[in-house]
């Protein structure tokens, strides 16, 4: 053939009939029965050409060569069974050694028995076999833990591990009785050391069976019992008996023997003696030394010449005094034990002591006994045995003191008389043992004091013959203080003294370190400078109020009282009829404005007054002050009688209440004036004052003496404090809660 060097689709490109086998891929020829085009070409099973030239793969529907399936296509056979073909081309079943889905496990074949359970080629199976499910795992013991036996759980022959139950496999099965065994294991492995026993039972002391390590349990003796019954089993199961080392009921003590004088008497008999023995009981106990404690002899817990109450052989010496027993050279029985000379007993246990006439260790003398030297002085010997002399730190009779030595000057003279500040003697010769006197005068001088000190400024005495460096005459206080009524001089501080002290402006001509250069300043007799401001009247002041301005109670140059006063005004009204609708004057109070409005609408309010034309010049004169009277103002209205008249007076007397008013009412005959007349109470804050009315904030600080505002109410003398300044109230609402009334403009 020949279609023009191209492949068609019965042509190969070589001009060859296209075949499936020729060798040639021509993917516009289709072999007979194949699903599409040439893909491959020569057909090969092992390289994944089928016969008619087509790829052969999982997926393609078409069940290839080595494959069990492929989609649908189950092969000749067809699907009877209702197959299902996995992804991989394999059928999903039991036994095919795939865990498809639905399978616990697949072991690859089909028999139950060896872990993983069997089933039908098509339908179930392949679940896990496990230790309870009743069956006993053993077909394949290479390929699962074998099972002796599944009785579901735990039960007389079975453990919960599926093992056969047996005494000795270290499974405690409480359902297993073991052969010979009086009833179900309690232990496992069996071990006599650890209390479990042959047959997997507990051993134990009380089971009524003898155990090894019992000599008894109960009535169990063992093989040869308890012929006659006189033998005894205890709680611990050994067998009751004096010398087994137990202390048994009946026994004081077992020391493991029935050997007697070891302190513990013996007995061959079953039960024993075993009691105690103690010294005193006349036996001496010196048979095991090393068991006891060893008794040289026993005399029934008395004292003989031989023993001592403690079973002891006595010796002066041993520590205890026996009266029975006389040691050797002594001249009778023993007084004391041990023998010590400093605490006066002898070498022999007898008593050494002052006044038997005898010269012992520790003793001067002794009655007349003076040891060997004799009494070349004639000493007179103490009723405590010591030589009575001066020097030996004892007050004999006729010492007023004894140091220890014979010198003087340490405050013990040589003939133990006692030195003492005033006698006219410094004592400095020992200071280490008595008061070291610096001085001593006899007495008060002008370089010692009494106590025999060195005199001096500071030393806290007032010693009048001693005049300090600097000062006019002798001490008048000590320790100094200025400014405290001591001077550096210890000198009194006193206003007229001549000196400038502490607190002092000046003091007569002494004015300090600036001094009077010009000769113009004057000291007062209160030593301070005579001048205006300094808020004391000084001769030719009529006044001082604390500073030389021209504010408060007094003139800048301190000649004239500004006596304080309230600042006034007058209201003059005509009737009703003279008013127009929305007449108003304002007032101020040096704190507050308000005002006053004249209406004939029926309303009412703070500054309201109604009228209707009708009033009399009273009847508006009175509404007129009983509005100002509620209005809050520091404004007292008068009404004068009939005569229209109303009085205004601000109620704290200062400048403060000097206030223009605003007079808006246009009725003929109304007349309204400015507050005027307010006099002191202007001084600024840090202005000096002497009283309230000095200042603009009505605060005088009496620590300061200076004009100050206030902080609270209790800052003011009227208990009442308004944005920093301190007023008189008008009302008890201004004055707190309940229980606080303004009385007289003080808030109490």
């Amino acid at each position: 053939c020949d279609d023009g060097g191209v492949a068609s689709a019965t042509c190969n490109f070589n001009c060859t009939t296209a075949t499936c086998g020729d060798g040639i891929v021509n993917p516009l020829f289709t072999a007979p029965g194949a699903a599409g085009p040439e893909q491959c070409d020569p057909p090969s099973e092992a390289k994944g050409c089928s016969t008619d030239c087509r790829f052969e793969h999982c997926g393609n529907h078409v069940k290839d060569p080595g494959e069990e399936c492929d989609g649908t296509d189950f092969g000749p056979d067809g699907n009877p069974d209702a197959l299902i073909c996995a992804a991989d081309c394999h059928i999903e079943r039991c036994g095919n050694g795939r865990l498809d889905p639905g399978e616990q496990c697949d072991d690859g074949n089909s028999v139950s028995g060896d872990g993983c359970t069997g089933g039908s080629l098509t339908t179930g199976g392949c679940v896990f076999e496990f230790c309870g499910d009743h069956v006993i795992n053993n077909t394949n013991t290479t390929t699962h833990v074998h099972e002796d036996c599944d009785d579901g759980g735990l039960s007389a022959t079975c453990n919960l591990g599926c093992t056969t139950a047996r005494c000795g496999d270290s499974i405690v099965n409480p359902l297993f009785t073991a052969p010979g065994a009086d009833g179900p294991e309690q232990c496992d492995p069996p071990s006599e050391a650890n209390g479990c026993s042959a047959t997997c039972r507990f051993e134990h002391c009380g089971n009524h069976v003898k155990d090894p390590g019992e000599e008894c349990d109960g009535t169990d003796f063992g093989p040869n019992g308890n012929p006659l019954g006189t033998l005894i089993c205890s709680a611990s199961c050994h067998i009751q008996r004096c010398g087994n080392g137990i202390l048994d009921p009946g026994e004081q003590c077992d020391d493991g023997n029935n050997v007697s004088g070891d302190g513990c008497s013996g007995s061959l008999s079953p039960l024993g003696a075993c009691v105690l023995e103690v010294c005193g009981d006349s036996v001496p106990n010196n048979n095991n030394p090393v068991s006891h404690t060893h008794e040289d002899c026993d005399s029934g817990g008395v004292n003989r010449q031989a023993c001592n109450f403690n079973c002891t052989t006595p010796a002066c010496g041993d520590g205890i005094v026996n009266p029975a027993f006389t040691p050797l050279d002594a001249p009778g029985p023993e007084q004391c034990d041990p023998p010590s000379e400093t605490n006066g007993c002898s070498a022999s246990c007898q008593f050494e002591h002052c006044g038997n006439g005898i010269k012992d260790p520790g003793e001067e003398c002794d009655l007349e006994d003076f040891g060997p030297a004799g009494n070349p002085g004639n000493f007179t010997c103490a009723a405590d045995c010591h030589i009575q002399r001066c020097g030996n730190r004892r007050i004999d009779p006729g010492e007023e003191c004894d140091d220890g030595n014979t010198l003087s000057f340490d405050g013990c003279s040589s003939s133990c008389i006692i030195e003492f500040c005033g006698d006219g003697i410094p004592n400095n010769n020992n200071a280490a043992n008595h008061t070291h006197e610096a001085c001593d005068d006899g007495g008060v001088s002008t370089t010692c004091n009494a106590n025999c000190t060195a005199a001096h400024c500071g030393d806290g005495i007032v010693n009048p013959l001693f005049v300090p460096l600097g000062a006019l005459g002798g001490e008048q206080c000590d320790p100094p203080s200025p400014g405290h009524g001591c001077s550096i001089t210890c000198q009194f501080e006193h206003c007229g003294n001549g000196i400038k002290d502490p607190g002092e402006e000046c003091d007569l001509d002494d004015f300090g370190l600036g001094g009077n250069p010009d000769g113009t300043l004057v000291c007062s007799a209160e030593c301070h400078i005579e001048r205006c401001g300094n808020g004391r009247i000084d001769p030719g002041e009529a006044c001082d109020d604390g500073n030389a301005d021209a504010c408060g109670t007094c003139s800048d140059d301190c000649k004239s009282i500004i006596s304080a006063a309230a600042a006034t005004g007058l209201l003059l009204t005509p009737p009703g009829s003279a008013y127009h609708e929305g007449d108003f004057f304002i007032l101020d109070d040096g704190l507050t404005m308000f005002m006053v409005t004249f209406t004939k609408l029926n309303i009412s309010g703070p500054g309201i007054i109604q009228f209707d034309g009708t009033e009399t010049t009273t009847q508006m004169a009175d509404q007129i002050a009983n509005t100002i009277r509620g209005s809050g103002l520091r404004i007292d209205p008068v009404v004068i009688g009939s005569t229209g008249i109303v009085t205004l007076a601000n109620r704290q007397p200062t400048t403060k209440g000097n206030q223009h008013t605003a007079n808006m009412v246009t009725a003929v005959g109304f007349f309204l004036s400015d507050l005027a007349g307010g006099k002191a109470g202007d001084c600024a804050n840090a202005t000096g004052c002497l009283t309230d009315t000095d200042c603009l904030s009505y605060r005088c600080d009496r620590t300061t003496q200076t004009c100050a505002a206030c902080t609270v109410s209790t800052d003011c003398s009227t208990n009442l404090c308004v944005g920093s300044r301190c007023q008189v109230c008008t009302q008890d609402g201004e004055c707190g809660g309940p229980g606080h009334h303004c009385t007289n403009g003080v808030c109490q």
